[in-house]
């Protein structure tokens, strides 16, 4: 027993020594799971105490368990949470999507004679709600009012009755961030109309994610690539490396034509700084890209410090600055999915021989890193994307860097950037159309599973079976079975399934009296989709429950009362805010 207590300590010592920033970061995580667990102060305070003793008695390294005592307290004091119900609130909107704005609240206040203040949370509007008809960016700020909010399991809430909403002109360094980024994005439309291949140019460059054809990104998604639209690191790689070779230039410059004596190594650091600074400003500074930033920042400085790169301390470095930030992110799928990936990616990434052969390993864990997440939260699995990504992930690794090449250069002579824009939108067209043709086809290999398991807790209990596994002689076979049997399993086992029809998400929710409630959530406007809708009700009518039609408005030919008449409407308002999103 003593011995395995200090071989526990040594690896403990180690792991502390080579990775700084997992102490932290597993102190935030701790932090902010005990106040959602408890919503005690006096509880959760007891419980980080506990816990620290516990990791001294084990470790006997004070300098651990008192990091570990004060950064899980001042992350337990940010995630502590008060009742919103009819505040108003200032915040920045920091996501646009299709259906609604998200808002990270930086001022509340009941009404207007009080002082109570409260930063970071996420405030969700749904689109449909709002009058005024403004164009918004992510470096806006926003004033509302809300007559009811609704908390939602992520966290987050649901602004619901906005009895005010208005934008707040942007002053400074936000005035001029907005200015760089409203300038990139006329570089990339080049006066023309807003197409489908122009949104997901624009969703892979800049973070947004207003595509209005929603089509496409299913089509994506049931391929299990639409991780190749977001921002990732792969962007940040690309500019580090177009900085390198700028400095690379300069220092060449400097040593041939002047008498300054400089190490190239920090002129190339700078620049490959500056230019990733730069794209994060453009980028609208969302969470993916924060994350990648920090961690490409890292390997920047690490040239100038002369220090010895981790990529998966810098990996924790990232997950600990963003929770700082904001706790709530880590309940954010967005956070989850891309931390979760490329930590699988870090530690079980081989040194494989062939190219082709990494490709499909390396997609194959990426894929494992997210099951966790898709298996507790609902999300679509594809267990074709390892395949898929042989096809879309060079695509697109072309498109981000003629994209990027396109913006910096567009700054200094426009007409570059439009001409390797056009190369990079002719691309993303080729994509489109190849995911529209495979996409039938995808639909059969694409299951929804889902437990009742919080995906943070998920993750490292997936990770940890897998490392304590990844020494055996059949590990990759072992891996292979995993992401083709548990989707399978869970979607059957599941109490909520979800398929496609045509334009219409159908979700099923099995009740607990065996019977099933169906939503029908419609992707696109002016549906015609009574025949679709009524083959549905017709083949299941004996196991349904009741129905609820999404967001009638965008059907063209849905009549609720003949509807009515042949099987119940789902009454349970309760549910139709988290039911109807997809």
């Amino acid at each position: 027993m003593f011995d395995i207590i200090e071989k526990l300590r040594e690896q403990v010592y180690k792991l502390n020594s080579k990775y700084p920033f997992i102490v932290p970061f597993l102190s935030a995580i701790i932090g902010i799971e005990i106040w959602k667990i408890s919503e005690d102060f006096i509880i959760s305070l007891a419980a980080i105490m506990i816990i620290s003793s516990l990791v001294f008695l084990i470790t006997k390294q004070f300098e651990i368990s008192i990091t570990l005592f004060i950064t899980s307290f001042l992350f337990l004091i940010s995630s502590m949470e008060k009742d919103r119900a009819g505040k108003f609130i200032v915040g920045k909107i920091i996501n646009l999507t299709p259906n609604s704005f998200i808002i990270q609240a930086e001022y509340v206040k009941k009404d207007f004679d009080s002082d109570w203040k409260k930063s970071s949370s996420y405030i969700r509007i749904q689109r449909g709600v709002i009058k005024e008809k403004e164009e918004f960016d992510v470096f806006d700020r926003t004033l509302l009012g809300c007559k009811k909010v609704k908390k939602l399991k992520t966290g987050w809430y649901l602004c619901k009755g906005v009895i005010f909403f208005r934008k707040i002109e942007n002053k400074g360094i936000e005035k001029f961030l907005s200015k760089i980024r409203n300038k990139s994005q006329e570089i990339l439309i080049t006066g023309k109309e807003k197409t489908d291949e122009w949104y997901i140019l624009e969703a892979t460059i800049f973070g947004t994610n207003e595509n209005e054809n929603e089509k496409v990104i299913l089509d994506f998604s049931k391929l299990g690539v639409v991780h190749v639209i977001a921002i990732s690191g792969s962007h940040f790689a690309t500019i580090a490396l177009v900085g390198y070779f700028i400095g690379q230039a300069v220092s060449w410059i400097i040593l041939r034509y002047t008498k300054f004596v400089i190490q190239p190594y920090i002129i190339k650091a700078f620049f490959s700084l500056i230019l990733q600074i730069l794209f994060l400003f453009i980028s609208g500074m969302t969470k993916p890209a924060v994350r990648a930033f920090i961690m490409s920042s890292i390997f920047s400085l690490s040239l100038l410090a002369k220090k010895p790169y981790s990529l998966l301390n810098s990996l924790f470095a990232s997950g600990f600055f963003i929770l700082l930030f904001n706790p709530f992110d880590l309940w954010d799928l967005s956070f989850l999915l891309s931390f979760s990936s490329v930590l699988f990616l870090i530690v079980f990434t081989p040194k494989v021989k062939g190219k082709f052969n990494l490709l499909f390993v390396t997609s194959l864990i990426a894929s494992l890193g997210t099951l966790p997440i898709s298996i507790s939260t609902g999300l679509p699995i594809s267990l074709i994307s390892p395949i898929a990504n042989f096809i879309f992930v060079p695509i697109f690794s072309v498109v981000i860097t003629l994209g990027v090449f396109g913006l910096i250069s567009g700054f200094l002579f426009e007409p570059i950037g439009f001409f390797l824009f056009y190369l990079s939108s002719l691309l993303v067209k080729i994509s489109s159309i190849l995911a529209e043709i495979f996409s039938p086809v995808a639909e059969h290999f694409v299951f929804y599973p889902k437990i009742n398991f919080p995906p943070e807790l998920a993750i490292p209990l997936i990770f940890l079976f897998f490392l304590s596994i990844k020494r055996t002689k059949f590990f990759y076979v072992i891996l292979s079975l995993f992401f083709v049997s548990l989707p399978i399993t869970f979607h059957y086992l599941s109490k909520e399934r979800k398929y496609t029809i045509g334009h219409i998400v159908v979700k099923e929710i099995k009740t607990e009296e065996g019977k099933k409630e169906i939503y029908f959530i419609p992707l696109r406007e002016n549906l015609k989709a009574k025949d679709i809708i009524q083959k549905a009700i017709n083949r299941k009518r004996k196991y349904i429950r009741c129905i609820t039609i999404c967001d009638t408005s965008k059907f063209k030919d849905i009549n609720m009362e003949e509807i009515e008449e042949k099987v119940n409407l789902c009454k349970e308002d309760n549910k139709e805010d988290e039911r109807c999103t997809f």
